[in-house]
């Protein structure tokens, strides 16, 4: 605020005067510098509006088309999945060719399988799987790190895999359907036996253990059978239970001669 003191009423009202006359042409001046930018930007902004939203509106063109398309291979994948699902009828039409060569030529059933590793650093085996290759390394109770796979845990792995595989294929032969399931083993080992702390302690499992949860409609009949034919067929577990035939062979080279016997190697 400006104040006019000790000046004469006349002088103060022309001074007065003139000062409002420049502050209202300062005031005119700034407001049309002010004014300029916008009526300059407006277009812009208009513009910059409308690109926008024309990109806003193809992206959103692109997403809904991207949508489609994941929802189109999503129930494409849903109707191979029901194709390939599989039924009684299918499973006995892929089963009976092959049940009947067995029939008729018993020694075509007669399959030999082959897992190999090679030694690796600091007490380790490498085992090539189907999927990987699998390091496996001894136990922490043995004085492993836990950083690589425990053959006992492999072979716990491998009962849960066949009786699963077993389970799922009877299930589909009787014709119960079955909504989920879940295998688990447990295997209880004394680790002095294979330290050689104790003579006394056998070397391997005491005891194994598998459950079965299974989600079906099934009767109670129906799942004591499905576990009972399970049970049978399972190749690793009446391998486990019954026992088999198996020895260690060596040889020298570098090809491993599997089943022949080799004299003392030569250094």
């Amino acid at each position: 605020m400006i104040l006019f003191q000790n000046i004469a009423p006349d002088i103060a009202l022309s001074r007065w005067q003139q000062f409002s006359s420049s502050a209202a042409a300062d005031l005119t001046v700034g407001a049309r510098s002010i004014a300029s930018p916008y009526q300059v930007t407006v277009p812009k902004l208009q513009h910059f509006r409308s690109t926008r939203e024309t990109k806003v509106a193809t992206q959103e063109a692109s997403i809904s088309r991207a949508g489609v398309q994941n929802l189109r291979l999503h129930d494409e994948a849903l109707q191979a999945t029901e194709k390939a699902r599989m039924d009684r009828d299918q499973l006995r039409t892929m089963q009976a060719p092959l049940k009947q060569r067995y029939l008729t030529d018993p020694a075509s059933a007669l399959v030999t399988l082959r897992a190999e590793g090679t030694l690796g650093e600091n007490a380790t085996c490498n085992v090539a799987t189907t999927r990987a290759l699998v390091q496996a390394g001894l136990h922490p109770a043995t004085g492993g790190t836990a950083l690589a796979a425990c053959s006992g845990d492999m072979l716990l792995q491998a009962l849960v895999a066949c009786a699963g595989v077993t389970l799922g294929a009877v299930a589909t032969a009787l014709g119960i359907e079955l909504s989920s399931g879940t295998l688990t083993a447990e295997g209880d080992i004394d680790f002095r036996g294979t330290l050689a702390v104790a003579k006394d302690v056998p070397v391997g499992f005491k005891e194994i253990r598998l459950y079965v949860s299974l989600n079906t409609n099934a009767t109670s009949s129906q799942r004591e059978k499905l576990l009972a034919l399970t049970e049978r067929y399972c190749v690793v577990y009446q391998t486990l239970l019954s026992g088999s035939k198996i020895s260690i062979t060596s040889d020298c080279g570098d090809e491993p001669a599997i089943g022949q016997k080799h004299g003392d190697c030569r250094q």
